[in-house]
């Protein structure tokens, strides 16, 4: 039975968390639990773009113009504009923490042809909410294989520290430089607003092995 995970993230509309990293962080790690199943076929997340009373919008806007647009459909209900030509509705975009955890993520998954098996040991614990109450691992990670020979290493950090990471390949350590594309902060509820964009970004490093993950963060491993 195939199963396609649609609207991932569509709960109250007006939750802040929605907009912080650390729900960035649960995407990444939740999508990359999924892609190692083989009945499921598609996680969707919801939604790319929302007005900015939402706080779900990937792509988020600086201003969404919905005042001015629903005034001048009531002055005009056949009111209709280009709002792309239109000089009183210039769309600025920016992306949120989500979109880059998701950006991050989507090039090792969707690029590759297959998983590996992956096991962490000795990651720091982090309390939870709910269950059984028991701290949970903060790091988790998966690797994937592309048939150009790339390989990828998702790994996400759901603490508020650093934690050096070894990479061992089946059974040795891996010696080799490392491309590293991450987003990470200190702060679980970073975010990107308006005045703001690029409080969290995307910063790619090259490193040997072993590599340091940043605290509340989303990394790709490449090599």
């Amino acid at each position: 039975m195939p199963v396609f995970i649609s609207e991932l993230n569509s709960g109250p509309s007006t939750l802040q968390f929605e907009s912080y990293l650390y729900n960035a962080v649960f995407w990444a790690e939740y999508v990359a639990r999924m892609s190692t199943i083989p009945q499921v076929k598609a996680v969707g997340v919801a939604e790319l773009d929302l007005g900015n009373s939402y706080n779900q919008g990937t792509i988020r806007a600086v201003d969404d113009f919905e005042d001015y647009l629903e005034a001048e459909v009531q002055k005009n209900p056949k009111y209709s504009t280009n709002t792309a030509t239109n000089l009183d509705t210039q769309f600025v975009f920016y992306y949120s923490t989500c979109a880059l955890a998701m950006e991050i993520a989507n090039q090792a998954i969707n690029d590759s042809t297959g998983t590996w098996t992956t096991a962490v040991y000795g990651s720091p614990a982090v309390p939870i909410l709910g269950y059984d109450g028991n701290p949970v691992p903060a790091v988790y990670a998966q690797g994937y294989q592309v048939n150009s020979g790339t390989r990828y290493l998702l790994i996400t950090n759901k603490s508020g520290a650093p934690v050096p990471v070894a990479i061992e390949a089946q059974g040795n350590l891996l010696e080799t430089t490392l491309q590293v594309p991450y987003i990470s902060n200190s702060s679980d509820t970073a975010e990107n607003t308006a005045t703001d964009q690029n409080n969290v970004q995307i910063v790619t490093t090259s490193s040997a092995n072993p590599i340091t993950i940043g605290p509340y963060s989303v990394t790709r491993v490449q090599w």
